[in-house]
């Protein structure tokens, strides 16, 4: 699920953990959550379905806004955001061609137990 408002939540439908690594250092530097957000039309877990043309006009608004690992908003006060979205793109699924919304989300690499349990 999208929520254009201060802070985002993402319902994916798939993602990836994909790590940088400081090649002096041999330590994470960098740690991102990357998938498919959205399949347009396709209904999500929360049963709604997004449309294209929402979706193209709105998807750079995501961009900068704090990831929260809850639809809870309310969250935000007990837990803080886990890492902020630094990339929103609409395409194509590589494996059923349907358009759907990829995203990129910086994970703050102190979160290890978050990251360990999204891998």
């Amino acid at each position: 699920m999208i929520k254009l408002n201060e802070h985002v939540n993402i319902l994916c439908e798939s993602f990836n953990i994909r790590e940088q690594i400081n090649p002096s250092t041999k330590k994470i530097e960098s740690v991102f959550l990357e998938g498919t957000a959205i399949t347009f039309g396709k209904p999500t877990r929360n049963r709604v379905s997004y449309k294209y043309d929402s979706g193209i006009r709105a998807h750079k608004s995501l961009i900068g806004k704090p990831f929260l690992d809850t639809h809870n908003d309310s969250s935000v006060r007990t837990h803080p955001p886990f890492g902020h979205v630094n990339g929103c793109e609409p395409g194509k699924n590589p494996i059923n061609g349907l358009p759907c919304l990829f995203y990129s989300v910086d994970i703050d690499p102190e979160e290890k137990v978050f990251i360990r349990k999204a891998k």
